[in-house]
């Protein structure tokens, strides 16, 4: 698993921001991997800058890479993850009944 975040924040801001998506999809790309695109602008000034690299491949439920890129009120986020969950009794994906 790799994880980078940077991230420098709004210091004036006290309220949760909003997401207000003007592109977003979710393409099957195999029978468990799904690639998700989204871009759009928050409600309000949360952060300045953020962005956040994860490589989780397994050990939860969704697994996958994810990239989300955040400057200013614009943010992009892309995911490719597995549609799976983990089963944490047997440390493997859950089997479909």
């Amino acid at each position: 698993m790799i994880y980078f975040r940077l991230q420098i924040n709004n210091p004036f801001n006290k309220e949760w921001a909003r997401l207000n998506d003007w592109f977003f999809h979710d393409y099957k790309i195999s029978q468990n991997k799904n690639l998700e695109i989204q871009f759009g602008n928050t409600t309000k000034l949360t952060d300045i800058a953020d962005i956040e690299f994860d490589t989780k491949w397994t050990g939860h439920d969704h697994a996958g890479a994810s990239f989300s890129l955040t400057i200013l009120w614009l943010y992009l986020i892309v995911k490719l993850y597995d549609r799976r969950h983990w089963d944490k009794i047997n440390d493997g994906w859950e089997e479909k009944l």
